[in-house]
């Protein structure tokens, strides 16, 4: 996973297959944003996946407001009120490089995946781990990579990340986050009805 942003080393080059592929990169994108431009282009670029009524607010948002909301949310310095990472919802201790962090970083060393980020942001941020199903999704055909997938989806993120989704609607302020956190959720139904293929 590159530290540098939207071409990542799964992707770079890669043509899109699918819109659902496009969104999952999209969502990436978004929970990896580092100021307002790039949520502003993140949310620009997934905006035809939005719901009529989301697409209709979104020409109005103000995007610092919206940058300020994203770091409240996601990032602090405060204490976050979304931490989007997934340990914080499946280790007892709600602790970040829980033990479910390690197992997702066994997975990665298992794919050969290499994370340009180590040690500076946790292994099982959003953003890797959506990377990570689109990764194994477009090499389900392998029996290795499919039982990956299965797990990955079944017994991890389905666990955290409903809950996850659900703490971005009740605490954000700004319409663009909620639309996002609308689509991750309308993604990830898509991803389980895939891996149930």
């Amino acid at each position: 996973m590159n530290a540098e942003f939207p071409d990542t080393l799964f992707y770079r080059g890669t043509p899109m297959s699918s819109s659902w592929e496009l969104t999952g990169l999209l969502l990436r994108d978004f929970f990896y944003a580092k100021d307002a431009a790039a949520l502003s282009q993140c949310v620009t670029a997934m905006s035809p996946f939005f719901s009529q009524e989301q697409q209709i607010t979104l020409p109005a948002e103000d995007w610092r407001e919206t940058e300020y909301d994203f770091n409240r949310l996601f990032i602090g310095p405060q204490s976050v009120q979304a931490a989007p990472y997934s340990s914080v919802y499946l280790d007892a201790e709600t602790v970040l490089m829980g033990k479910s962090t390690q197992q997702v970083k066994e997975l990665y060393q298992a794919l050969g995946v290499i994370n340009a980020n180590e040690n500076q942001i946790p292994d099982d941020h959003i953003s890797y781990e959506i990377e990570v199903c689109l990764l194994l999704a477009k090499n389900s055909t392998t029996p290795a990579h499919h039982e990956a997938l299965c797990w990955f989806v079944s017994e991890h993120m389905a666990l955290w990340l409903p809950l996850f989704v659900e703490k971005i609607i009740n605490n954000a302020a700004t319409p663009s986050i909620k639309a996002a956190a609308m689509l991750l959720t309308n993604w990830f139904g898509e991803l389980k009805s895939r891996v149930l293929l």
